[in-house]
């Protein structure tokens, strides 16, 4: 078999996509997020102290939308590996196939009438689809 180089994109803006080796006929599996690092003013805004990774928009449609994924959630690990950067989610994300389970530990901010609360974890879980591109 043949081996090629490819991206894997999880996001766009201030990200770069990282090659990956792939088999030629493999699909690249896509989770349809955007992520970016989290800033101090984003951890202020969360009430959030710990590593992770802010998503910054959800694809409609997408694996993450059907689980439950939400702008503003912190990625906090994938498949049970800590996520502190982009390239953590990348590494993660290119050794999944269609069909392999994905779950996702995230913190959700949680805003009431006092602006934020503690944020909560969510496990949200689900299998990369035979359709995924």
């Amino acid at each position: 078999m043949k081996l090629t180089r490819r991206s894997v994109v999880v996001g766009a803006g201030a990200l770069a996509a990282l090659p990956v080796p792939a088999l030629a006929q493999e699909k690249v599996v896509r989770f349809g997020i955007s992520i970016q690092p989290l800033r101090p003013s984003d951890r202020d805004r969360a009430n959030y102290k710990g590593d992770g990774e802010l998503v910054s928009e959800v694809e409609p449609g997408s694996i993450a939308d059907d689980i439950g994924l939400a702008k503003g959630d912190i990625i906090v690990k994938l498949n049970r590996q800590a996520v502190s950067a982009p390239e953590d989610v990348k590494k993660i994300q290119g050794g999944l196939k269609p069909g392999d389970p994905v779950a996702f530990q995230v913190m959700r901010p949680v805003r009431g009438a006092r602006g934020a609360g503690e944020p909560q974890t969510l496990f949200l879980s689900g299998k990369v689809p035979d359709g995924n591109q």
